[in-house]
């Protein structure tokens, strides 16, 4: 029961104090209310009240009760401000109503309401509130008031009300709400007091708390720090201990490996120059004794070597801990030197770091000094035994071109006689053994300079895509012989020139390709050059030789590269060659900061990759286009899809629009659909067979572009006699080609590309006047026989000083000047013409030495020669160097 009392008689506070107040007084007011009420309940039978007013009064107070407890209901639902806002109208109400409906006048007792309206409010609502029921309350008794003086409303009460009744009932209930709004602003004024003590003593203890809750926590560090520095302590005690139980196990080791050791060690006392500890009495049988001092140990000291060894002794001033070793030579007792290593160690040092105490090791060298001189013998010999070899290849190079230039010249004049077919057989197999064996010759000279220490690069600039054009010249007579395709493709990338060595550049290159020739029987080979950016002006050129010829095995990729290799041994027999070429080019491209690697299958073909570091002008390259042939219509007829895809692309970057055809009847197809060509390109191989009549139904009134190998002359003579026929040489380079179309473009005539030096005329004699200096009698025969064919008149002599004299006395357009010869050597003799002050013309003079390798090259033209001709130099290769020189003097 006491429980339920309790939980009945609680309620909830909120978080503000006027609310709070109000929940404290409301619920124990309505309580007291609803308690009065059932009391008077229950007591209204015994009253002496007539049946008829115990009715009415005990209905009365049901109604009471049931708005006090739907009052009670509402607060408990949580309306604490509405129910008391509610209950402060009742009583307003039943204070004021009676008056007004009753008994018509203020006199009424109910007024009394006004009293307990009054306080009630300031418990439940406030201050605030208070205020306005009190003006409220003011109001209603003046109002009914002024209503009772004019006679509105009719007191029931005797007597009439006076101004003295208003002003006592306004008097009473401001005099009400005056003391109870002070009573109230000084129990608020008290309770803000009280609070801010509660919370200022709330804070004190917060603070006490955080200041002993620091303090533990601070007792709790000091009392970790002594047990950690008590640990460290230990370990520090522990530690050194082991450190001295270390240091002597040291000092005893020490002592044993000193004391076998075949070096003398010992610690020097500097100040006292005493020897603290040593692990020898003596050094050649002399006490170290006299080796602390100064002056005795530098007079054993050999005279060349006490500058030294006194300098080092003289660092040691420095305080510096470790000093630079010392080779010196000291004298035995018996006279002989002996070689000997010191070296000195800072032990200890006073305070300006001055050493006090050092360590000396005394080593003895004799024996490796004598091992070292023995190697700086050795390497002399070798390096003398290197120069003679390099001598001795270079001499028989130029013993062995000097013959062969005979051989090789007589094959060519012999192959242009008249003979039968078996003889020019014969001289054929002459000239191809005297090429393999130049071939030879200049492989092996150019392996022994590689692997020379003195190799270097000459860089120079270089135009990649002319480089190319003279490498396919000189292989386009085997590739055409062999009837292979020869692709050369220059990527955009590529930049027009760039600084490398050409020489070398042109020497891997020519091996790549040159070795794709000689192993593939059939199809075609592909060469690929593209660039890659590395920094501004530096670049990586990419080279790419792909072929279909016979492949190599996995196994045997990497032994290619070696020297004296192949890929196999039946190769060198079937295809010759000593295995020189990939390993010359392959150590070439590491020298200029790049490598070759090759990807192959047997049967499948081979693709070599060689890449080299070059630098180049950041300028952009020339851009091929044909205005006057853009949109135009080109159908290319060729057989090999390689060639087809090459040459489409050079075409259609040029603006041309192609049409493909792999056969004449593809191309006959295409042109009966419609196709009206301005460009015909055919393959020779596939309009060889076909008359005159067939070719013109397939070209129409377009002009026609013959891809003919240079060595076939009765083709190019055939189409060259042909009307807007025009001939391209195979391999086709881009750059002929372009040349053959933009002047086709142009309405000039159609230019055969690389058109050969014309022949003279039976007993025709040319401008140019031709002096040949050459002591070798074969040699002047050749020569002069070449030369005499080509239409020259020409002179010969012997040696250099015979060439200054035939200068002084005629005038000569050119000369071939032989390097080493009697009397007076070429290089001597180009000099001393170009000295001569009267000449009116000095003569554009050819070197022609046997002696083949870059500095040679080098040598001839510092001297003043214009041209470098190798021996065995074949008719075309003397033929060409006149007319560049009667080209370059006119």
């Amino acid at each position: 029961m006491l429980q339920f009392l309790r939980k009945f008689w609680s309620f909830d506070y909120t978080e503000t104090s006027q609310a709070d107040r109000t929940t404290r007084w409301l619920f124990p007011i309505l309580y007291v209310v609803i308690v009065i009420v059932v009391l008077l309940m229950a007591t209204t039978p015994w009253s002496p009240m007539t049946l008829a007013d115990k009715l009415s009064f005990f209905m009365l107070d049901a109604a009471v009760l049931f708005l006090f407890l739907a009052l009670l209901l509402l607060a408990r639902k949580g309306h604490v401000m509405l129910t008391a806002l509610c209950l402060v109208s009742l009583v307003y109400f039943a204070s004021m109503l009676p008056s007004l409906v009753l008994f018509g006048s203020i006199r009424a007792p109910n007024i009394a309401g006004l009293f307990v309206l009054v306080p009630l409010t300031a418990l439940l609502l406030g201050k605030r509130a208070t205020i306005h029921v009190l003006w409220v309350s003011v109001v209603s008794v003046v109002v009914l008031y002024v209503l009772e003086a004019i006679g509105v409303t009719q007191p029931n009460l005797t007597g009439a009300t006076g101004l003295d009744t208003l002003l006592l009932i306004t008097i009473g209930i401001g005099l009400n709400a005056v003391l109870l709004l002070t009573a109230l602003h000084i129990a608020d004024e008290h309770a803000a007091r009280s609070q801010a003590a509660a919370a200022e003593t709330a804070a004190a203890n917060t603070s006490l708390r955080q200041s002993q809750a620091e303090l533990s926590e601070i007792k709790e560090q000091l009392e970790r720090r002594v047990v950690e520095r008590t640990a460290e302590l230990d370990h520090v005690n522990l530690a050194l201990q082991h450190e001295v139980a270390e240091r002597k196990q040291n000092e005893l080791r020490f002592r044993r490996l000193a004391e076998r050791s075949p070096d003398l060690i010992g610690i020097l006392d500097l100040p006292a120059q005493q020897w603290i500890y040593v692990n020898r009495e003596s050094l050649f049988g002399r006490p170290l004794a006299q080796v602390a001092t100064s002056g005795t140990w530098f007079d054993w000291i050999h005279p060349d070597d006490r500058g030294e060894v006194e300098a080092q002794w003289r660092s040691l001033d420095g305080g510096i801990g470790a000093f630079q070793g010392v080779e010196f030579r000291m004298s035995r007792p018996d006279g002989e030197w002996e070689w000997l290593y010191s070296r000195v160690t800072m032990l200890t040092g006073d305070a300006g770091g001055a050493p006090l105490q050092v360590l000396v090791t005394v080593t003895v060298v004799t024996e490796r000094k004598m091992y070292e001189q023995e190697l700086k013998t050795a390497r002399t010999r070798a390096e003398e035994s290197v120069r003679a070899k390099s001598d001795f290849l270079a001499n028989m190079s130029h013993e062995i071109r000097t013959p062969l230039n005979a051989v090789v010249g007589m094959a060519s004049l012999l192959d242009e006689t008249t003979l039968t077919t078996e003889q020019h057989e014969f001289v054929n197999t002459i000239r191809i053994s005297s090429e393999a064996l130049l071939a030879l010759i200049s492989d092996i000279l150019d392996f022994s300079k590689i692997e020379s220490p003195a190799f270097a690069l000459e860089l120079g600039a270089c135009d990649l895509e002319r480089l190319l054009t003279q490498i396919v010249d000189l292989v386009s007579l085997e590739v055409n012989r062999k009837g292979l395709e020869l692709i050369c493709e220059i990527d955009g990338s590529v930049p027009p020139a760039v600084r490398t060595d050409e020489h070398r550049l042109r020497q891997i290159l020519l091996n790549l390709i040159g070795n794709a020739i000689k192993f593939t029987d059939r199809g075609e080979i592909v060469v690929n050059l593209r660039a890659e950016p590395l920094a501004p002006g530096e670049a990586r050129l990419w080279l790419t030789v792909s072929d279909t010829g016979i492949g190599v095995p996995e196994e045997l990729q990497g032994a290619i590269f070696e020297q004296f290799a192949q890929a196999d041994s039946s190769h060198t027999r079937r295809f010759g060659g000593i295995g020189l070429g990939l390993a010359i080019s392959r150590r070439l491209a590491r020298v200029m900061d790049g490598d070759i690697s090759v990807a192959s299958r047997p049967g499948g073909g081979s693709t070599f990759t060689c890449h080299v570091d070059v630098r180049y002008d950041e300028r952009v390259g020339v851009s091929r286009k044909l205005p006057d042939r853009a949109g135009q219509s080109v159908l290319l007829v060729h057989q090999s899809a390689a060639v087809r895809a090459f040459l489409a692309r050079l075409l259609r970057a040029w603006g041309l629009a192609v049409q493909e055809a792999a056969t004449l009847h593809e191309a006959t197809a295409l042109r009966e659909g419609g196709m009206t060509p301005v460009l015909v390109m055919v393959d020779q191989v596939l309009v060889e067979s076909v008359d005159s009549a067939a070719l013109d139904a397939l070209t129409g009134p377009a002009h026609l572009l013959v891809l003919i190998s240079p060595q076939d002359r009765a083709a190019r003579d055939r189409f060259a006699s042909r009307a807007a026929t025009g001939i391209v040489n195979k391999p086709v380079m881009a750059q002929a080609l372009w040349n053959i179309l933009s002047a086709q473009a142009q309405s000039r005539p159609l230019p055969a590309t690389a058109p050969e030096p014309p022949a003279a005329a039976e007993g025709e004699i040319r401008a140019a006047r031709i002096l040949v200096a050459e002591d070798n009698l074969v040699n002047q025969k050749v020569i002069l026989r070449i030369l005499q064919r080509g239409g020259y008149e020409v002179d010969v002599v012997a040696n250099g000083a015979e060439a200054v004299d035939a200068i002084a006395t005629g005038a000569y357009d050119v000369i071939f000047m032989d390097v080493q010869m009697p009397v007076m050597d070429g290089l001597q003799a180009t000099r001393t013409i170009r000295s001569l002050p009267e000449l009116a013309r000095q003569p554009y003079i050819i070197a022609l030495t046997a002696a083949a390798t870059e500095v040679d090259r080098h040598a001839c033209l510092t001297a003043g020669m214009d041209d470098f001709i190798a021996k065995p130099a074949q008719a075309k290769d003397l033929l060409g160097a006149v007319e560049r020189a009667v080209a370059e003097s006119s």
